[in-house]
């Protein structure tokens, strides 16, 4: 689903009325944040959020549009920026991820667009003239790819639409041209003039910068091949140019890579594998080679190029990514700049600057007389990686441009930069309670305290550190080669345990990913087998037995939650599988190797085939699994019943990595749209204060809801927020859990080894009564000799017992300490110690102590 639906569903769904009234906030640099957020890493200014397809420089060039996305992705937008400060002026999602052309009307009050309707063999034509105006939202599952095959295109002032088409038979080809109307598909426009000529089979189309000419570009039937030509072709009288040929190696159905000049007797400019031609359509025999640095690359992309107003100058990307200026009549380079892959660039109708779009998303500009970039944006690349601090003050990224990025959290400001490292840096980690980053780079593991310089860190064995995993309270380390996989002691830097990577026919298998328990007890790791399926595998570290093998779907990330033996797992099984949707998450029981969860996605998020979860993280304080889907929104779940609490939406790409603060009450994501955000966890008590005794016993009777995650979120809120009121009610519902009777308990273990069928029945009717508190009893007896059949029903009756389905006085009283933790005032600290004074197995005496050791913990910090 398209994150134009998803926003708007997403927004009605999970955001509570309270929630509604919040004040927009604006981050260190003045731009909004979105809802929930507190601060942003980076910034948004020229950052559409995707690959930049297309530039427009408005006619009075105080504005520049662009158009990001591509054509399987999902973060398609249209964007406007104002030039001298790139401020974002506004930014407009899109439902899908092509567009042929982008133009500002002659008059500049609007723009002109071009874009393909994924439901027919057409393109839609739209106009923006108001910041109220906006592109179509469409309903429904959208199709990724684009039937049509007919080129596009735009003239530079927006008043007319070309499109070529070849004739069913023969050779000739028709161009259509059609008076350009907002709102409009292309059939539906008025018939204007239509030009029969012989020409190339039509592969793209572009306009001359004065409009009063086309250039066909396409293929014509040789021997045995298709020979790609150009074909300019007058508008006013369909008079045409001999067709020239063009080199093999250039892709005929894309105009990135072609140009054309602005004079009377135009040129066009292309790129081969390893320079660049320019040559006079009217007179092929002129023609200019200007070679590539570098070497020579046998696959590449087609890089942009553009022609200055005057048609005196050319800039054009190499393969490299250096933008060269140049001077068509000297024939030499006058400057060269820095790009980042440029994807698109264009001129001020002045031709005073140059404006480049890159494959990083951003939008930088150079002064043409001299070189200058004078860029508003961040100088920060795309992020990749995130580690953040125990005490959840700062957070470390790595940056594209091959650097580590330290940041504070309070404000998202830019703190600084490390040296260098002249390549990718992996699996960054921070060592518990010291401001210390580990992370792999070149084979050796590394650590950079932020306020000095990056050094290796000794290990007795050499080369293995590329990639590994950091245990939470930092005693173990995982490390992992092809197909060995090692638990190391950190701090004595001894090897613990080595386990074998192979599968159950010992064939090598890849691993990508690594994941310790805790208590460390049990590691995780999943990646590729032969013949080129994904694995999952799990083993129990003191037994070294493999728990689980699931040779089955597309493991994305796994994440162990931080008690208890349970594993998170992203996984989308093969295509074709009806549970897609519901099985994208999944908790794993790793001393069993079932699967005892499964967490949807919300409703109307997507169709059937779309979900894919990037990563997973779990709230310290285990109440929360947060999920960042591929609508780049990050769902946040109850882990105890798999109820979607809250979604946040705000980033304009995919999120890439996420980690929870400490305590719990703050989440960090980055995302591929360059940015990361800081989002605002607490309970949201200051708006919803003061509420009435009755809607506050509503809200305590909304803690038993089973069905309905956004409205335990608005009801715990509520009573966080009348701390008084919520206290009382606690006093009067909740006691301390009984001590299980043990001997009791016992007896009825036996019974389920009875002969009669009533005794059997009725001692597990008991047991199940108990509820999870029975089960570390019921484990601890199937480690004795049982008969077999005993232990088949105690097997089955632990299965009930851990599945989803939760009585619902159970979850209000997990919800009600979730509360008292929160508040943290003496009274519920207070409380929190009657209820932890209970009976030792209860998950309700258990979690109370536990909220009593964060608090002490935190309290410490």
């Amino acid at each position: 689903m398209r994150i134009t639906i998803a926003l708007v569903l997403g927004i009605l769904a999970y955001s509570s009325p309270a929630d509604a009234q919040e004040k927009i906030r604006n981050d260190i640099h003045g731009d909004p944040l979105p809802e929930g957020a507190l601060a942003r890493l980076g910034n948004i200014k020229m950052r559409p959020g995707d690959v930049i397809r297309h530039l427009a420089f408005s006619p009075d060039g105080k504005q520049i549009a662009c158009w990001a996305g591509g054509l399987f992705s999902t973060a398609n937008a249209l964007a406007v920026y104002d030039v001298a400060s790139g401020n974002e002026v506004r930014w407009t999602p899109a439902f899908d991820g092509r567009c042929h052309a982008l133009a500002w009307l002659r008059d500049g009050r609007g723009l002109a667009l071009v874009q393909p309707n994924p439901e027919e063999d057409q393109v839609f034509l739209w106009e923006f003239t108001s910041p109220a105006s906006s592109l179509p939202k469409r309903e429904g599952p959208l199709r990724t790819h684009f039937r049509s095959t007919s080129p596009f295109a735009l003239s530079p002032d927006g008043k007319w639409v070309a499109s070529p088409k070849p004739h069913p038979r023969g050779k000739g080809t028709s161009i259509e041209l059609r008076p350009w109307h907002s709102g409009k598909m292309f059939h539906e426009l008025e018939q204007g003039r239509t030009l029969e000529i012989v020409g190339p089979f039509p592969g793209s189309i572009l306009f001359a910068p004065d409009g009063e000419s086309v250039v066909l570009i396409g293929a014509t039937f040789g021997k045995n091949r298709l020979i790609p030509e150009a074909t300019l072709v007058r508008l006013k009288d369909g008079s045409r140019e001999d067709s020239i040929p063009l080199p093999q190696d250039v892709h005929v159905h894309s105009t990135l890579g072609f140009a054309v000049s602005p004079n009377a007797d135009p040129c066009l400019a292309f790129q081969e594998i390893n320079s660049a031609r320019i040559v006079r359509l009217s007179k092929p025999k002129e023609e200019t080679t200007i070679a590539f640095s570098g070497k020579a690359q046998r696959f590449y992309s087609p890089r942009p190029m553009a022609f200055s107003p005057d048609g005196k100058h050319m800039a054009f990307a190499e393969e490299l990514g250096t933008i060269r200026f140049w001077n068509c009549e000297t024939k030499q380079d006058i400057w060269k700049g820095d790009g980042e892959g440029p994807s698109a660039l264009a001129f001020s109708h002045d031709g005073r600057l140059l404006a480049g779009g890159d494959y990083t998303g951003q939008i930088r500009f150079w002064e043409t007389a001299s070189g200058k970039e004078i860029s508003p944006a961040s100088d920060i690349q795309r992020m990749d990686k995130l580690a953040v601090s125990s005490d959840g003050k700062r957070a470390v990224t790595f940056a594209r441009d091959t650097a580590l990025c330290s940041w504070d959290l309070s404000t998202g400001a830019f703190l600084r930069k490390s040296e260098e490292l002249g390549d990718t840096a992996w699996d960054l980690a921070f060592l518990p309670d010291r401001g210390t980053v580990v992370f792999g780079h070149k084979q050796q593991l590394k650590q950079w305290d932020l306020d000095a310089q990056v050094e290796p860190i000794p290990w007795p064995i050499e080369n293995a550190f590329k990639r590994f995993t950091l245990s939470a309270d930092g005693k173990t380390l995982a490390t992992f080669r092809p197909v060995e996989l090692s638990l190391w002691d950190w701090e004595k830097k001894t090897l613990r345990k080595e386990f074998s990577v192979r599968d159950q026919t010992n064939k090598t298998r890849q691993t990508r990913r690594v994941a310790v328990s805790h208590d460390g007890r049990h590691v995780a790791a999943f990646g590729y087998s032969n013949p080129g399926l994904k694995f999952l595998s799990v083993w129990d570290c003191e037994s070294g037995k493999r728990v689980k093998d699931l040779e089955e779907g597309d493991v994305s990330c796994i994440r162990f939650a931080p008690s208890g033996p349970m594993l998170a797992v992203g996984v989308a099984p093969h295509s074709g599988d009806s549970g897609y949707g519901e099985k994208g998450l999944m908790l794993l029981n790793c001393l069993t190797g079932h699967e005892t969860r499964f967490y949807k996605a919300p409703p109307n998020l997507y169709d059937s085939q779309s979900r894919r979860v990037a990563a997973v993280a779990f709230s310290p304080d285990g109440r929360l699994l947060a999920s960042a889907e591929n609508n780049h929104s990050v769902v946040l779940f109850e882990v105890s019943t798999g109820l979607p609490r809250r979604m946040l939406l705000g980033h304009r790409n995919n999120v890439s990595h996420l980690e929870f603060t400490s305590d719990s009450r703050r989440l960090v994501t980055i995302s591929e749209d360059s940015t990361g955000l800081v989002w605002d966890l607490s309970l949201p008590t200051a708006r919803k204060a003061g509420a009435s005794v009755e809607i506050v016993k509503s809200c305590w009777g909304d803690l038993r809801n089973t069905q309905d995650g956004s409205q335990v979120h608005a009801a715990l809120a509520t009573l966080a927020a009348n701390p008084a009121a919520f206290l009382d009610l606690c006093d009067q519902h909740l006691q301390p859990a009984t001590e299980l009777d043990r001997a009791a308990i016992k007896n009825w273990i036996a019974d389920l080894d009875s002969n009669e069928f009533a005794v059997r029945s009725k001692a597990d009717k008991e047991l199940e009564r108990l509820g999870e508190d029975v089960i570390p009893l019921l484990r601890d007896s199937l480690k004795k000799d049982l008969p077999l059949e005993q232990s088949r029903r105690l097997d089955k009756l632990i299965d009930r017992l851990e599945s989803p389905y939760r009585p619902p006085h159970g979850l209000q009283e997990l919800r009600a300490v979730e509360v008292l933790e929160y508040l943290a005032t003496p009274e519920a600290r207070k409380l929190l110690e009657r209820l932890g004074g209970g009976g030792p197995q209860a998950r309700l005496t258990i979690d109370a102590r536990a909220s009593l050791d964060r608090l002490a913990k935190q309290k410490k910090r």
